[in-house]
């Protein structure tokens, strides 16, 4: 069979097939068995057998040689025929029994064997290459060329390896449910037999995880939804609640974590496929799924006592939860995956307080000033007639610099009740939770001024500090003239409106890391407020501003000099220390491939869009016409540009990993109502798979 060829197995299920595994031994096989059987009345017990005859022998006579040699010879003659006399049917007997057991024990190996045989040609090592439907049917199509027909399939998921494939169809009666069936592509009787039944009635949104060996789906019956967890290698479901919020499907394993409300309790659980499930927090306040191809885990939160205010968890598998940080006054969850950074932080008592506002040249003196008293004021009048009168205008003009040093003092005390930095620019201690712990990176931090956060790696941030205009400041006098107006109250507004100007961010940004045992802050020169940068591996930062891409270089010293790569950047995506960008040349959008130690690498030009399935392998498309509806597909690789085919339809491009599939309009296809589908991996390179594909549903990594 060559690879075109479809395997006349087919897919679609067979009311009552029967079961192939297991064959009835054949009455050939039998029949020795049956022979010794008929002889079972012959065999005799051993006591009921005769006694041996005696020959008795005369020597009295002295015989000459010969006679002697005669006698012994005819004595050996009579004994050996008692013996065949009395034991003849007996090894008859066990002559067959001997025979019967060779034959059981051959039967037995012939039954083995053939098992075994059976097992053998039962194996597929050939994962799924494509699926794609074809004049109305789903076909599959193993690495190896075999096809196999599945019939009208509504939603397909296939494993990583591509020895896994759940497939849902319509059922009979059209309610919008699904029949869900599993086939184990590893196996040729599970291919023929379209697979493992494994429920009907079945909503939309049921998912595989990445192994292909659970899956978890729902039903709904008179307004309750049930939740159920399948095991593709035991071949049973299980029920896990009903009525749940969401379900975690992690990408291995057999436990699901899962959320519920109970009147007002919202609460985590977690279930291993075959117990019970167990509850693991509950009273909780917020849960997210924070899954990578290598596991999974759960961020969930509690209310701290303070309301504001949060504790943070992570749990995975069936561990007890990691406390995070308590009393959180924010976090970032929505970049977090397993095992990657999570960065939260908790607000500082700010450093900063009035006086680093405020002109107070009256502090000191106003430390020592007393309230004026009218006998200190008098002075003394007349020559004969002497007498003591008030200086009512010195002590007037004491009584109002007493005045106005209580109104000071009033705005003292006001400024001190309040936290002056607080009330412009609220600033927070960031910290960052990965594998290995929470580690703090940096203090100030503005969350408004934060830039970049790793997600994955050592933990790194980039923010840019908040400092204080020192020439912005605010004269008491201007207070006091406020307050002597209103009251106290009105000139600390005064102030809190005031100063908020007087806090700039800082031109240069700040770039603080992990190493494994402490943080590190380094200042990055040369970037203005709107730059964007983009981490790659520890040693190598990438930025772009205004369409100019750069790079820089990090040691465990410094930050290196920015690099310049290219201009007229319009997109960039980096992996680990290599970047893919895309710039404008000659009315053209050309990709480039840049990385430090090989420098820029021109691919293509015209190009419609790429997909990176690492930092050393893209496809790319191109445009081939004026319309933008077909295009021509390459691959770079080891750092060569490759173009595999032009004329390829739009609409009609499936990319997975390395591999990928297409279609093209071409002559064969003409008369027909798809058109002609290709496939193309690095091994085999691109192949015609079908004259007619109407769409292409999957293509195997």
């Amino acid at each position: 069979m060559n690879g075109n060829e479809k395997d006349n197995l087919n897919l679609i299920p067979q009311d009552n097939e029967p079961e192939k595994d297991a064959q009835p031994v054949s009455e050939t096989e039998l029949s020795a068995i049956k022979e010794v059987m008929e002889y079972s009345g012959d065999i005799q017990p051993l006591d009921d057998l005769e006694d041996a005859e005696y020959v008795e022998l005369d020597y009295t006579d002295a015989p000459n040689e010969n006679q002697h040699d005669k006698n012994k010879e005819k004595n050996r003659d009579i004994i050996k025929k008692k013996k065949t006399a009395r034991f003849g049917g007996f090894n008859k007997i066990k002559k067959k029994i001997i025979t019967a057991v060779a034959v059981i024990i051959a039967v037995a190996g012939i039954s083995v064997g053939g098992y075994f045989l059976s097992e053998k040609i039962n194996v597929n090592e050939s994962p799924v290459e494509v699926i794609f439907e074809t004049e109305g049917q789903t076909v599959l199509r193993l690495e190896n060329g075999k096809e196999f027909t599945m019939g009208n399939v509504s939603n397909v998921a296939v494993s990583e390896d591509g020895m896994k494939l759940y497939y849902s169809v319509d059922t009979a009666s059209k309610t919008g449910k699904y029949d869900i069936k599993m086939i184990d592509i590893a196996k040729r009787n599970s291919l023929k037999k379209a697979g493992s039944y494994i429920d009907s009635g079945v909503n939309d949104g049921w998912q595989i995880n990445s192994d292909g060996s659970f899956m978890t789906y729902s039903k709904t019956q008179k307004g309750s939804t049930e939740y159920y967890l399948y095991s593709g290698e035991q071949r049973q479901s299980q029920e896990i609640t009903n009525n749940l919020e969401e379900i975690f499907l992690p990408p291995k394993g057999d436990i699901v974590y899962f959320t519920r409300r109970s009147g007002s309790i919202y609460s985590l659980h977690r279930l291993r496929f075959g117990e019970n499930a167990a509850n693991v927090q509950s009273g909780i306040s917020y849960a997210q799924k924070c899954s990578s191809k290598d596991g999974m885990s759960v961020l969930y939160t509690v209310d701290s006592a303070d309301s504001s205010k949060a504790d943070v968890y992570v749990v995975s598998g069936d561990a007890e939860p990691t406390l995070v940080c308590k009393n959180v006054d924010e976090f970032y969850p929505q970049n977090y995956t397993y095992a990657g950074n999570l960065y939260y932080f908790t607000k500082n008592q700010s450093a900063v307080d009035w006086h680093d506002f405020i002109t107070d040249a009256y502090y000191d003196s106003d430390a020592n000033m007393t309230k004026p008293v009218e006998s200190d004021y008098t002075k003394e009048i007349g020559f004969f007639f002497k007498r003591n009168v008030l200086d009512t205008t010195a002590y007037n003009a004491a009584k109002k610099k007493y005045n106005n040093k209580l109104l000071r003092d009033e705005i003292r005390a006001e400024l001190d009740r309040i936290d002056i930095g607080l009330s412009t620019k609220e600033e927070y201690t960031c910290f960052a939770f990965d594998s290995t712990g929470s580690h703090k990176l940096a203090t100030g931090v503005t969350l408004e001024n934060i830039v970049a956060c790793a997600d994955t790696g050592a933990p790194r941030l980039i923010y840019r500090k908040a400092v204080i205009d020192v020439d912005n400041k605010i004269n008491m006098d201007k207070l006091v003239e406020i307050a002597s107006n209103a009251d106290a109250s009105e000139a600390v507004d005064y102030v809190k409106n005031k100063i908020k100007g007087a806090y700039t961010v800082s031109e240069d940004c700040i770039y603080s890391w992990y190493d494994g045992s402490r943080s590190l802050e380094y200042i990055i020169e040369g970037y203005d407020s709107k730059t964007k940068f983009e981490f790659g591996s520890r040693s190598v930062l990438f930025a772009i501003n205004g369409g100019k891409l750069y790079y820089n270089e990090i040691t465990a010293s410094d930050v290196g000099e920015k690099v310049s790569i290219a201009q007229g950047v319009t997109e960039y995506s980096v992996y680990d220390g290599s970047v893919y960008f895309v710039k404008d040349e000659n009315s053209m959008s050309s990709l480039y491939y840049y990385n430090p130690t090989a420098g820029s690498i021109k691919i293509a030009d015209g190009v419609y869009s790429h997909f990176t399935d690492d930092e050393s392998y893209a496809v790319v498309l191109t445009n081939s016409d004026t319309d933008g509806e077909t295009m021509t597909v390459g691959v770079f690789r080891d750092k060569k540009y490759e173009q595999i085919d032009t004329d390829v339809n739009l609409n009609g491009f499936v990319c997975s990993g390395q591999n990928f599939a297409y279609t093209k309009s071409d002559n064969s296809s003409v008369d027909n109502e798809g058109n002609a589908m290709y496939l193309y991996s690095p091994e085999k390179g691109s192949e015609k798979i079908n004259d007619n594909v109407t769409r292409i549903i999957g293509v195997g990594k």
